[in-house]
């Protein structure tokens, strides 16, 4: 289990530190590109618009979603660490 933490911590470090920064207003991604005055520019600022929303949406979903597995499976090694301790001492205790 504590292998599957591991390998998830990564994952949630980048959508953390680096995905989801780049989408906030100062990010890279934050800012909506120049579409200009051409026919067609209001519905490409609503698909971007509507793209981004979704896009945050999303990252927040993810680093929630990770968080919450990452969390749940340490609880879990950490709940079966100490049964198997007091397991150990109720053997250990009935051998002597």
């Amino acid at each position: 289990m504590r292998e599957f933490t591991e390998a998830v911590k990564p994952h949630l470090e980048t959508a953390r530190d680096e995905l989801a920064p780049m989408l906030e207003p100062e990010g890279a991604l934050g800012k909506m590109p120049a579409f200009g005055v051409l026919d067609n520019a209001p519905s490409a600022r609503s698909s971007y618009n509507e793209f981004h929303q979704t896009m945050w949406t999303n990252t927040q979903k993810l680093i929630e979603a990770l968080e919450g597995l990452s969390d749940a499976v340490t609880a879990s090694a950490d709940d079966s660490d100490e049964s198997e301790a007091l397991t150990t001492s109720d053997v250990n205790n009935q051998d002597g």
